[in-house]
């Protein structure tokens, strides 16, 4: 299948605003967030794609703009560049917010969330920000009932340099591919014949990443 599907209640903006997504191996949905609107998620139908399976509405209060899936606990994440912090929800109790960890005690650009992604195999939630310059870092997942900072994780942390699409303020949804062991970031590529550029980044063995033009 390859096509669009059209989640807007009314074609515009202030209905729905899908930002970044996140494949839910465990119920086999793909997961958005609502930027504006409800400021809520939705699953959409894996294998039946256009059809939404579960919705719930003002998860946080917030514009969230990343979300990322831990199926090892069964929990999503969002987060934003609005208030700085990555919101813990179980989605089997209507995204129930069970915890939090705050990134404004980094100061500027960690707290300005565009993209999450959760990584299998290091343990680690990938972050993405929008910000001049991008950033690409990643914090440890913390408990239920965890309120309090986010604690950075041992990963590549620092400047995403985009190479031909170089520019701040592009940095979009990110996801982590955990058999290539790679994460897939959108370059906004506002200004550009190609709104949205797709970059590879090997996370090799979480210390380093190599970066793929």
């Amino acid at each position: 299948w390859c096509g669009e599907c059209d989640f807007s209640a009314g074609g515009s903006s202030t209905d729905y605003w899908n930002g970044d997504m996140e494949y839910d191996e465990v119920h086999n949905v793909m997961w958005t967030v609502e930027v504006c609107g409800m400021y809520g998620l939705e699953a959409w139908d894996y294998a039946n794609p256009c059809q939404i399976v579960f919705d719930c509405d003002n998860v946080t209060g917030w514009c969230e703009r990343g979300v990322a899936y831990d199926p090892t606990e069964n929990r999503l994440y969002v987060s934003n560049w609005s208030s700085g912090v990555v919101y813990k929800l179980d989605p089997e109790n209507y995204c129930a917010q069970v915890g939090y960890c705050d990134l404004n005690y980094l100061g500027y650009p960690y707290y300005s969330v565009a993209g999450l992604a959760f990584d299998e195999n290091h343990g680690v939630i990938w972050v993405m920000t929008n910000s001049a310059p991008d950033y690409l870092f990643a914090i440890y997942p913390f408990a239920d009932g965890y309120y309090g900072n986010c604690t950075l994780a041992r990963c590549y942390n620092g400047p995403v340099p985009w190479g031909c699409y170089q520019a701040d303020y592009k940095g979009a949804g990110i996801d982590y591919d955990k058999v290539e062991n790679t994460l897939y970031a959108v370059n906004q590529g506002a200004g550009y014949p190609t709104p949205n550029y797709n970059e590879i980044f090997d996370v090799g063995d979480c210390s380093t990443i190599t970066f793929i033009d």
